[in-house]
């Protein structure tokens, strides 16, 4: 008996000394856990960012966020993101490496003891990739050679596009040449060499060249004037008139008319040229023969106002011109402009022109 009480005896101090008996419950100290910080998106590693956004997240819904640069102390941040020197105007990373760090405060005061970490380094110079020499016009070579200086980087390319024609070579031949790996047909081709850095730097330099595989000098260049109509003519005030009309659109409209300025305590006249429209820069023509053309150019050196409207018939064109042109006080302080000696005035000088045979 004596034995056996001794037992229960012993059973009775393990239970109230397990965690679950009365000993234990009165021993546990319990409260809030603290949360935990996850950053989402952002750069990590190089980058040439240097005001890079940060994402962040925390497993508690209540959770608010504290985020410091580097060494410095941690201040509040928005409730998912968080830009790099926020709040400092024209601020920007320094080159080299940097600490981010994101923390979750719970609505406790309880911080997460492991904040949220993302080291990167800025760099924002970009690589060197400099085509130094190779054929820049025609050349009779189908694989012609180009030196080239490519430093600083942690890839690049060489790419040749024409047309049909687009080859692209990973490190091209090395970081001092490129030979294309196949010849090619004859035609106007470009070379592009592009690097880029760990940091997503990136340098890019071209130039253009034509293969021609028939003996002799290259054909001439088309003629963009083929097949246009020329007006030529003239009206009071304007000394003379140049358009060529091209299907619906102008490539041609000079004008040459006789401008009023008033500047240094003198009057003159001046000759002005406007060159409104070319091949390459045409003015469109509507369905009844209409067309229009205002610029307004506003520089250091100078303000330039032209108006030109006319319209076009099977025989001529009948048009105006109007012209301000001025100099700021720090380059001459001149005032010109189409008409008589109006301060601020800007007079339409009307012009005809009569249609020439289609050129050929």
């Amino acid at each position: 008996m004596h034995t056996a009480a001794a037992f229960a005896a012993s059973l009775l101090c393990l239970a109230l000394m397990a965690p679950g008996g009365a000993a234990g419950a009165q021993g546990t100290v319990t409260g809030p856990l603290p949360p935990d910080t996850t950053i989402t998106f952002g750069p990590e590693g190089w980058t040439n960012l240097t005001r890079p956004v940060f994402g962040y997240q925390s497993d508690n819904p209540e959770a608010w966020f504290e985020c410091r640069l580097d060494s410095g102390p941690f201040e509040p941040c928005g409730p998912a993101t968080y830009e790099v020197l926020e709040g400092h105007r024209g601020a920007k990373l320094s080159e080299g490496n940097h600490t981010i760090e994101v923390r979750a405060v719970g609505p406790d005061g309880e911080a997460d003891p492991t904040p949220a970490q993302a080291v990167i380094t800025v760099d924002t110079h970009p690589p060197t990739a400099t085509i130094i020499s190779g054929p820049t016009g025609f050349t009779h070579r189908q694989r012609p050679t180009f030196t080239l200086q490519v430093a600083g980087a942690d890839s690049f390319r060489c790419s040749v596009i024409g047309k049909n024609v687009r080859v692209t070579v990973p490190s091209c031949d090395g970081p001092a040449s490129f030979t294309p790996p196949r010849p090619l047909p004859e035609g106007t081709y470009e070379l592009v060499v592009v690097a880029r850095d760990l940091a997503a730097n990136e340098t890019e330099d071209r130039v253009e060249f034509s293969v021609r595989t028939k003996p002799g000098p290259p054909p001439p260049p088309p003629d963009p004037y083929r097949g246009s109509i020329l007006y030529t003519g003239r009206g009071k005030g304007v000394k003379k008139v140049e358009f060529r009309l091209k299907g619906h659109k102008l490539i041609e409209a000079s004008v040459s008319v006789n401008l009023v300025c008033v500047g240094g305590g003198r009057r003159h006249r001046y000759l002005y040229v406007s060159d409104s429209a070319s091949p390459r820069r045409p003015i469109a023509v509507d369905k009844r023969g209409g067309f229009r053309v205002d610029v307004n150019e506003i520089s250091t050196w100078e303000d330039e106002t032209v108006r030109l409207t006319g319209q076009i018939t099977p025989r001529r064109i009948a048009g105006s011109i109007a012209v301000s042109w001025t100099q700021p006080a720090k380059v001459g302080n001149e005032t010109c402009h189409t008409g008589r000696f109006r301060p601020g005035t800007m007079e339409e000088l009307s012009f005809r022109a009569r249609r020439h045979p289609p050129r050929q």
